[in-house]
């Protein structure tokens, strides 16, 4: 499996209702707008919350692409997005503690903010 596969998949659309996902099964799906997406390839990305993935109203679908490849590139650059986001996220958790007598967040004694809410050593 692909290291973006829990987050991103890459599926073709080549019938109507229908598509072939990452691992190449014949799967019906069905989209929020309640329309037909046009044959090609696409990368879809389900929200956080959902943990069983389906190709229905939760599912987004970015393309349609021409080819493969091009769908391949946009995917590792989603990839590359979402891993920055995430890692952006976990620097900024690293840089609050909760002061234990109000249960409040508050900035490390050892670290202060600057205005892009990105740590900085003192």
């Amino acid at each position: 499996m692909e290291r973006y596969y829990e987050i991103f998949e890459m599926v073709v659309v080549t019938h109507n209702s229908m598509l072939f996902d990452s691992e190449s099964y014949l799967r019906k799906y069905c989209t929020s707008h309640g329309e037909q997406l046009v044959f090609g390839n696409y990368v879809v990305n389900w929200p956080d919350h959902i943990r069983i993935r389906r190709f229905n109203e939760h599912a987004e679908f970015y393309g349609p692409f021409k080819t493969r490849k091009e769908a391949q590139a946009t995917l590792d650059w989603m990839y590359d997005v979402y891993r920055q986001y995430i890692l952006r996220l976990s620097v900024n958790d690293r840089c609050k503690t909760w002061d234990s007598v109000s249960l409040s967040m508050i900035n490390c004694p050892e670290r202060t903010y600057e205005k892009s809410d990105s740590c900085r050593f003192r």
